[in-house]
């Protein structure tokens, strides 16, 4: 029996194959699902989607729990935040912009970057614990849709953050209501067309929605969007594919109050280094993985990621 598209709930899908974990612990939270493909908007996703109890907990408490991937002080490359940036004032004029909201902001690193270089307020959505007081520190305000009801915003960036949701209803609900009426959409989502992604994944977790550059558009052109641009971006997919194996080799069999005997001996090690030799290695380090970004170009349909700009 086919299952309906969150997208364009029509019923022309197929099942693609099981749902496959990065982290085996994770299944308690998302159970046993499969995906499916819609034939008509080429959107693929789980079903069936975990509850939105355990998907709280999961980010909560989990998803940047010690030892895991998706560390919070995990950084960006530079050349990442700035081909993104150079985008945003490609197509905005930011002496306009006030308010942006960051949906899933993470650690905020675009935040601080556009606060370093506007004057702007910027605010967020963000369930994990774990980030909180680092977007607090970087400037960020915590934006409650409850009692916010007013408040207008001219940018909504959302950087990897709308795969992770189960209802595609749900992400336009948080800031639709309060769109100025020339806010701009950026979003960022991993590229996982089916002929490309499924066949030789390493894992899906914990993503629910897989998009292809025709279902990203799809999704916002039948909320009555208009596209600004839309395009390809990042390393290309057997690269991705290399770093997620390397990931799943290394926090697989991760479970809670695990004891990382590396982790553990590095972090005492460190105490007993002076901190202007960890910068000094710190910067190595950045310059070094960096300047694997110094090519970020658009239009390689074996990309790894898609960018979209919009407004409605």
């Amino acid at each position: 029996m086919n299952v309906q598209c969150p997208n364009c709930k029509e019923l022309n899908t197929k099942f693609v194959d099981k749902y496959k974990f990065n982290v085996i612990y994770d299944e308690i939270f998302f159970k046993k699902m499969n995906i499916y493909n819609c034939n008509e908007c080429e959107l693929n996703f789980t079903e069936p989607m975990p509850s939105n109890e355990d998907l709280e907990k999961y980010y909560r408490f989990v998803y940047r729990a010690k030892y895991r991937p998706h560390n919070i002080d995990d950084k960006v490359p530079k050349s990442i935040l700035q081909s993104r940036l150079g985008l945003l004032t490609q197509h905005i004029n930011f002496s306009k912009v006030k308010n942006v909201l960051d949906v899933g902001a993470g650690n905020g690193e675009i935040g601080e970057l556009l606060k370093q270089n506007f004057n702007l307020n910027i605010f967020s959505i963000e369930p994990d614990k774990f980030a909180r007081d680092m977007l607090a520190a970087r400037g960020y305000l915590n934006f409650d849709l409850n009692f916010q009801k007013e408040l207008k915003f001219d940018l909504i960036i959302s950087t990897h953050s709308l795969e992770h949701f189960t209802s595609i209803d749900d992400f336009f609900k948080i800031f639709e209501n309060n769109l100025d009426k020339n806010a701009i959409l950026f979003i960022e989502v991993p590229h996982n067309p089916l002929e490309l992604w499924f066949n030789a994944r390493p894992y899906d977790s914990p993503h629910c929605l897989f998009f292809s550059k025709k279902a990203l558009e799809n999704m916002f052109a039948r909320r009555n969007y208009k596209i600004v641009f839309s395009d390809y971006v990042g390393d290309d997919i057997d690269t991705v594919f290399k770093l997620m194996k390397e990931s799943k080799e290394k926090f697989q069999y991760w479970r809670p109050n695990q004891v990382n005997i590396k982790k553990v001996l590095k972090e005492v090690i460190k105490k007993f280094i002076p901190s202007f030799v960890l910068k000094l290695r710190s910067n190595i380090i950045n310059f070094s993985s960096d300047a694997n970004y110094n090519n970020f170009k658009y239009g390689d349909k074996n990309s790894g990621c898609l960018r979209i700009l919009l407004k409605k």
